[in-house]
């Protein structure tokens, strides 16, 4: 999972972007039965995600240490939104 303020950049491909601020909204739709991992650019909106998802009862909920820069140093695989790539 993805915690967004707003969509722009990299991500990481298969992952579910979601907006903080549309989480508690979203909250229902979710699957307690799956491990969360929450990432944000800086790790912030990612440690306010997995602590309202284990408030809501996801209690695997966790989040990914150094967030988007430890993932991209690693060389891990990222994308650019369809609406972002140059054409």
């Amino acid at each position: 999972m993805f915690i967004e303020k707003k969509l722009a950049g990299s991500h990481i491909p298969d992952s579910n972007h979601v907006f903080l601020g549309q989480l508690i909204d979203d909250i229902e739709t979710l699957d307690k039965n799956i491990n969360y991992i929450t990432m944000c650019a800086t790790g912030i909106r990612a440690t306010v995600a997995a602590s309202i998802l284990q408030y809501h009862g996801f209690n695997s909920a966790k989040v990914f240490l150094g967030s988007m820069w430890a993932w991209n140093k690693a060389g891990f695989e990222t994308h650019q939104p369809a609406r972002e790539r140059a054409s």
